[in-house]
């Protein structure tokens, strides 16, 4: 493997890759770098949690003068959260160049701060689609001097709809700029922006056997719903595991998942996409900073979350498309740390998950969970205390008269003739109790002075 010092790389990048650690290149780094520092159109496929971002964000820095009118290149992330990790893996590479600025876009925060941000023309611009076409139409950016174009995530970008808004967003661009695309899958869709835009491109496919592969190891776990929070549990006792994602495929499923497990006394949090900008931070943050150790969260979480030391994922609901196994679980296994995979199957589905495995090239071995005798114990009495419910709801029911059972508004009718009744009743104990007799004159009709007698009826 190549070591960094023998591509054309300067002194202050070095500079920044020693104090981060790092020396020797990933496959998909020793093989970009090359065509990139020479301004060559790229499409890369390579593995999640591999380095593609060092893969072009070094290139970029190499490329940035000291100083001039930006931005001169713009990276596009899907996510919000994937485009904070990007622009802070940018800042580690340009900490000896400080004269090299990067800013980062996304939807949540104030237009108006972000404006006043590009104004200051950082070369380096990280941008989710559509806020960077609400700063382009109220003319904030502009991409007259623009050099290089990436494309991270290229596919779960275009997997998410922001294909008209990728393609717009190139139409704005000058002709003759570099254009790289970095993808763990390649799908028809990133082939077909690579064939409409891209000028002669530099291939770069990194195998799964490589060396520089994420070490997981990848297991399967038939348990029904119930039970799926009891396993979590009894996993991570055993086998002595803190950091956790859990991967879900509904924004309803994370919350009430992550109260279950924080119900067992694991300090958990979730992550969906109707949280408030504010609120993903401050998720992360306590996931990041270890006030929680287990993450729920939804597809949308798979492709932000950048965080080192995550021991183990679990794919509580097998995910509806086979592409995002791969990116759900290439949260754990990263900079060179071994990781743990555990995929929920539910009972009698064991030749649907094969398929699923067989269509992804996976052998996961079974993980034999055996209930333990108290949880056993503990769902049969709740099973139990539900059925003596609904018995005695049941009963209740039965003992209603017939008009009752099948009219719901029977007893509402009921309830308001006992009322009025009632009322009657006190009226004339009240009379009674006073010592005065009825006056014997009827009130007067509407209309009618006291004196009027009735009309005839003749």
């Amino acid at each position: 493997m190549k070591r960094f010092d023998e591509f054309d790389l300067s002194s202050e990048s070095l500079r920044a890759l020693q104090k981060l650690g790092i020396e020797e290149c990933t496959s998909v780094q020793e093989k970009s770098l090359g065509p990139m520092l020479a301004w060559r159109d790229t499409i890369v496929q390579a593995p999640t949690g591999t380095g593609k971002t060092f893969a072009y964000g070094l290139p970029i820095v190499e490329h940035s003068p000291g100083q001039g009118d930006g931005p001169l290149a713009l990276i596009l992330s899907p996510t919000r959260e994937l485009a904070i990790q990007i622009d802070a893996d940018i800042k580690s590479l340009c900490v000896e160049r400080p004269e090299v600025q990067s800013l980062v876009l996304y939807g949540g925060q104030r237009l108006s701060a972000q404006s006043r941000a590009l104004r200051d023309h950082p070369q380096i611009v990280i941008a989710t689609p559509g806020r960077l076409i609400d700063h382009y139409k109220r003319r904030n950016i502009d991409f007259s001097k623009l050099r290089t174009l990436i494309l991270d995530e290229a596919d779960r970008m275009l997997d998410m709809g922001f294909i008209d808004d990728v393609r717009y967003i190139m139409s704005l661009l000058p002709r003759n700029i570099q254009i790289g695309l970095f993808s763990a899958t390649l799908s028809r869709e990133v082939l077909d922006i690579s064939w409409i835009y891209q000028k002669d491109p530099v291939e770069v496919v990194v195998e799964a056997e490589n060396q520089d592969k994420p070490k997981i190891q990848e297991y399967y776990v038939v348990a029904n719903g119930i039970e799926r929070v009891e396993a979590i549990e009894d996993i991570l006792r055993k086998e002595d595991l803190r950091r956790s994602l859990v991967f879900v495929n509904m924004k309803q499923s994370a919350d009430i998942c992550a109260r279950k497990l924080a119900s067992k006394g694991l300090k958990s949090g979730a992550l969906q996409g109707d949280m408030a900008q504010a609120q993903r931070n401050r998720v992360m943050e306590r996931f990041r900073s270890g006030e929680i150790d287990i993450l729920v969260g939804t597809d949308v979480a798979a492709r932000g979350l950048d965080i080192d030391d995550v021991e183990v994922v679990f794919n509580y609901d097998l995910p509806p498309e086979s592409e995002n196994y791969i990116h759900r679980i290439g949260r754990t296994g990263r900079a060179g740390r071994e990781g743990l995979a555990f995929t929920f199957v539910a009972p009698g589905s064991e030749a649907e998950f094969d398929l699923f495995c067989r269509r992804l090239h996976i052998r996961p071995k079974r993980y034999v969970w055996e209930r333990p005798a108290k949880t056993s114990e503990r769902l049969s009495a709740e099973a139990e205390a539900e059925l003596v419910e609904r018995i005695r709801a049941q009963s209740q029911w039965l003992k209603k008269p017939h008009e009752e059972r099948y009219d719901p508004l029977a007893s509402a009718r009921q309830g308001q003739r006992g009322r009025r009744g009632s009322r009657r009743d006190r009226a004339f104990t009240s009379q009674g109790s006073s010592g005065r007799k009825p006056s014997g004159k009827r009130r007067s009709g509407r209309g009618r002075r006291s004196g009027e007698s009735r009309p005839s009826s003749k």
